[in-house]
Formats: structure tokens, sequence, C-alpha cells
């Protein structure tokens, strides 16, 4: 009889972890009160089976917060589905191949002689990662650079790892984009 109990509490511990652990990238970021911004653009841009199902990705999710530096004119045309490819380029220059901790991105830095290392993204150009005051930030393709809000939080999904971000990062193209886009500021 306690044999059978201590094997059915195994059991339903077993299963509790592996429900727990059960989360995409997309269910992270819907699930994340900080990122409810993203994942409604990440649903507009139709990215969300990619960040179900595929990976493993690193996301630099910027935070509801992190949108703030948007002007409310670039918000609205990111959201335009005239605007889907657009929004897809930002978003995927948010996303890189692999599973990148803080203690990868640290690794990385420091195996480049604490240099800037850059990370090819999905949408094609690279971001550059650096590291300052126990800080890592992100250089765009304009040359703004964000921090991550958290340096050493690592919001792991099944298909890959999420970093938070204080802004939001603009590919080099976004040059071409529309003013309101073009323009928006990052800390």
């Amino acid at each position: 009889m306690i044999r059978q109990s201590l094997l059915a509490l195994a059991g339903a511990l077993l299963l509790t972890t592996t429900a727990a652990t059960a989360q995409s990238l997309d269910y992270v970021l819907a699930q994340d009160e900080r990122t409810q911004l993203l994942d409604l653009l990440v649903d507009g841009a139709g990215l969300t089976c990619a960040l179900a199902e595929d990976g493993p990705y690193t996301v630099f999710a910027p935070t509801d917060n992190g949108f703030d530096v948007v002007p409310e004119e670039a918000l609205a045309d990111l959201r335009d589905p005239d605007n889907r490819e657009l929004l897809r380029s930002v978003l995927t220059f948010h996303i890189v191949e692999g599973t990148l901790t803080t203690a990868a991105l640290r690794g990385a830095i420091e195996a480049n002689d604490n240099q800037p290392v850059a990370l090819p993204t999905l949408q094609g150009d690279s971001l550059q990662v650096s590291m300052g005051n126990e800080r890592f930030y992100l250089t765009d393709g304009l040359g703004n650079t964000v921090n991550l809000s958290a340096p050493n939080e690592d919001i792991t999904a099944d298909n890959g790892v999420v970093h938070l971000l204080v802004g939001v990062l603009m590919p080099p193209e976004a040059s071409a984009f529309p003013d309101a886009v073009r323009d928006c500021a990052t800390e």
C-alpha cells in the first residue's frame, strides 16, 4: 500500500513537472504580463506558429514599457495589416537562432576579448551584443542601443529562451520605413 502510494505520488509529480515545463516561446510571451503588446504584434505578424513550434530561438523581447519609446503613430503603422512585412521585419530582428542564455552571451563576449559579438537574426541582419557594468547591451541596425531589463534572467521555454528589453530594436532597412517607425528612439 505504501509502495503504491509512493509510486502514485511520484507519477503525479512527474506529470505536474512535465506539464509545467511544456511551454513554447509563444506561450511564455502570452503568459508574461510584461510582454502582452509584443504577443499581440507576434500574432499580427503571423509568427505565432514559428514561436510555438520551431526553434530553438532566443527572443529579445521588448516589454510593454519598452514600447513606450515608440510613438503611437509608429505602433499604428506596425499594426496596420498592410504593413505586415514591415512588422515581420522588425520582430524577426529580435529573434536569433539557438538558445543563448545570459551565461552563453557572457561567454561569447568574453571569448571575443570582451568586444561586441554579432548575432545573426531571423530577419537576416545582425545585431551586436556587448557588456558593461554587468549589463548586456544590444545595438540595432540604426546604431540605437537597448539593454536587457534583467541582465541575469533567462526565461526558458521548451524551444528557446526569452530576454526582456527596455526598448525596441530596429533593423538596418528601417531607414526606408515610414518616418514614424524609423524615428522611434530607443533608450
